[in-house]
């Protein structure tokens, strides 16, 4: 798959396997939104319950998406059948964004409402829970099982929302919302059904290929250092100790300082630096330093 997210210069040449990590976290960060909807027709709630809801418009379907890797998803299995209005635009954080009146508005003419799940949009959740005894509201990891999902320390028991950064439990979320849309959009539910399949495909090739990259790298090496808690799921999929820095969640803008104890014995590893964004937003990129000199962090094991 084509590498679009980085910026590199012409002088400098990164290692296969830098390329491979770097590639599966891309795929995994890099999506955007697009137009606005129109006025959504003939969603039919059963009941006024949210999974009872069965469509019967002519189409599209009109569909508000919450992030950019929901709306990827919504697009690769409705095709031309789903029109995708999303709510929060590139770089912006779930976890602290506020609905507004113009959000609101939007989502009240959906046919559809798609979310993450699991928290991961924060305050809006309470919006959502309030919507769904009226209209179709769905969470897009709400099918995954406890085992599947990573508790991290000193969560107080709520998952790890970062799903989509293990290429293959991602894919797990799509079956399950083909299946979803071709229970609300029967008429289609065989298109959609190819769709996830299709897509399907290209994620699993893409979690092999990745694998491979990532396995080429030294066993001590496997050290992803990050100011940001989305890449519980990378690292425990890919086999890579993850670590952080002492700068706030959900931006890379505090200082780049390694916790004392890693400082300390980091000499024993030599850790290429991807430098990123909102691990929630924006797509990575590779930079090297300036000068052309090139940027490493440092980083070993305690």
């Amino acid at each position: 798959m084509q590498n679009r997210g980085f910026a590199q210069r012409p002088q400098r040449r990164f290692s296969p396997w830098l390329l491979g990590l770097s590639a599966i976290a891309l795929v995994a960060l890099g999506f955007l939104g697009c137009g606005p909807g129109e006025k959504g027709k003939g969603a039919v709630a059963s009941g006024a319950k949210s999974k009872g809801a069965t469509y019967q418009g002519k189409g599209p379907i009109q569909v508000t998406v919450t992030t950019g890797m929901v709306a990827d998803l919504v697009r690769a299995v409705g095709g031309q059948r789903v029109k995708v209005q999303q709510l929060l635009g590139s770089g912006v954080d779930p976890h602290l964004y506020k609905v507004s009146r113009d959000d609101v508005s939007q989502i009240l003419k959906s046919d559809l409402v798609v979310y993450s799940g699991l928290m991961l949009e924060g305050k809006m959740n309470d919006t959502f829970q309030k919507l769904a005894d009226s209209q179709p509201v769905w969470a897009v990891t709400e099918d995954l099982s406890e085992k599947e999902l990573l508790q991290p320390e000193g969560s107080a028991g709520h998952p790890d929302p970062h799903v989509w950064m293990d290429v293959s439990l991602w894919t797990r979320c799509l079956d399950d919302f083909a299946r979803r849309l071709g229970d609300f959009d029967p008429a289609n539910r065989e298109q959609y059904i190819a769709n996830a399949a299709r897509f399907g495909e290209e994620l699993r090739v893409l979690h092999e290929e990745g694998s491979k990259q990532i396995e080429s790298i030294p066993a001590g090496n496997r050290v992803l250092v990050t100011s940001h808690d989305a890449f519980g799921y990378f690292g425990h999929a890919y086999g890579i100790e993850v670590r952080g820095v002492q700068a706030s969640a959900g931006s890379l803008r505090g200082a780049w300082r390694l916790p004392a104890q890693p400082r300390r014995s980091g000499r024993r590893h030599q850790v290429p630096r991807n430098r990123d964004r909102n691990p929630e937003g924006d797509e990575p990129r590779v930079r090297s330093g300036d000068d052309g000199r090139r940027n490493r962090l440092r980083a070993g094991h305690p």
